[in-house]
């Protein structure tokens, strides 16, 4: 994430929770959150507020429902690789659509 990514997260977060942002306040969040995809980080913040009202919204809240968020995706994906037959080895887009190509399962790309 990147600082101004962090900042627009914080400023979402401010509108629910009423918390001072800042520049320095986006930093640091940048820091602490750097691994973590900001579309990522937003869903994490909005189900943090909605299944944890009250509980004031830290990094180590976004990164433990970034997890979460991961871990479904990539079952959902493993799913899907499986009705298709894929083997799931977290494939690039690029290969997955060889991959479905390949069977038949897509026109290849020209």
């Amino acid at each position: 994430m990147t600082e101004e990514e962090a900042f627009k997260l914080l400023m979402e977060c401010s509108a629910r929770d009423n918390r001072q942002v800042s520049r320095p306040h986006a930093v640091v969040w940048a820091e602490d959150l750097h691994d973590i995809p900001f579309q990522d980080a937003r869903e994490a913040a909005r189900a943090h507020y909605r299944e944890k009202p009250g509980v004031w919204l830290l990094p180590g809240h976004i990164i433990a429902g970034a997890k979460a968020i991961r871990r479904e995706r990539q079952r959902r994906e493993r799913n899907l690789a499986a009705r298709l037959g894929i083997p799931y080895l977290e494939m690039s887009a690029a290969e997955i659509h060889a991959a479905l190509a390949e069977r038949g399962m897509l026109e290849a790309a020209k």
